[in-house]
């Protein structure tokens, strides 16, 4: 059954205990740490806060001391589903901003915006699944629990 211990060598998932600075956190401040960095990789607009968050996204990587291939060896399962959405994505991004046609095959255009729309698309979910990834990594389930409980706590007052 050896051939089919798949998920070993699936890095998504996986609590890596390095004994980083960032390991030795509180569990609070890593799930929002984690949380901040996904939701400014997910909904950054422009090219350079997405350049910024990808850069802060492998410092942390980097500072957890988790190996950095490891970490990419989690993006190749879904790296062909990714590719085909970006394809898709400078096939059928349209923009009045941009009338320049590079390429145009049969009744689809390729335009420098679909270009660049394909490929911050791609590094988007790349930096997203990383993200996810790292989160995995630095956290263990029962400091997941530890921290959200609370996190959650002041809801109690409330009575939520």
């Amino acid at each position: 059954m050896s051939e089919f211990d798949f998920l070993s060598r699936l890095p998504v998932g996986q609590y890596v205990p390095t004994g980083s600075v960032i390991h030795k956190l509180d569990p609070r401040a890593k799930i929002i740490m984690f949380g901040a960095l996904l939701i400014a990789i997910t909904f950054t607009p422009s090219e350079l806060g997405l350049g910024i968050g990808v850069v802060v996204l492998l410092a942390a990587i980097l500072l957890s001391r988790v190996s950095l291939g490891f970490a990419l060896r989690g993006l190749l399962a879904p790296l062909p589903f990714l590719l085909i959405i970006a394809v898709i994505q400078v096939f059928f991004y349209s923009s009045a901003l941009d009338p320049i046609i590079l390429l145009k095959l049969w009744k689809l255009n390729i335009t420098a915006a679909g270009l660049l729309a394909g490929a911050m698309l791609l590094i988007r979910f790349c930096a997203l699944i990383l993200c996810l990834s790292l989160g995995s990594f630095i956290l263990s389930t029962s400091e997941l629990l530890q921290g959200l409980t609370r996190l959650l706590q002041p809801l109690n007052r409330i009575g939520v």
